[in-house]
């Protein structure tokens, strides 16, 4: 594991919107990047924009993007759903991110 915690959200964002299927996932990447200022490459520097983003272009289906968003997170680095379980999305990132950097870096 020596990818940096931001490029594996970022990866787990990819994955998780293809819940809605590739050409939607394009679009709601284009809408998200061109109306919200979340950029490929910048997502992983700041969740609740991508969660603010996903949350204005699908509405209550945020919440399911959101979830397989978690669930791609979760395979990406490892992590027990379980560990996670009744966290909202903006601390599950948190959480991940933290359980991530420990793993890579294990004397912080």
């Amino acid at each position: 594991m020596s990818k940096r915690f931001e490029d594996v959200f970022e990866e787990a964002v990819d994955r998780g919107l293809s819940i809605v299927g590739n050409i939607a996932k394009e679009v709601v990447l284009h809408l998200m990047s061109e109306f919200y200022g979340v950029k490929k490459g910048c997502m992983g520097s700041d969740p609740c924009r991508v969660h603010d983003a996903l949350v204005r272009i699908l509405g209550d289906g945020a919440k399911f993007a959101e979830k397989s968003i978690v669930s791609a997170l979760c395979e990406l680095i490892g992590l027990e759903p379980v560990a996670i379980k009744g966290k909202g999305f903006l601390e599950i990132i948190e959480e991940a991110r933290r359980i991530y950097e420990e793993k890579i870096n294990p004397s912080i």
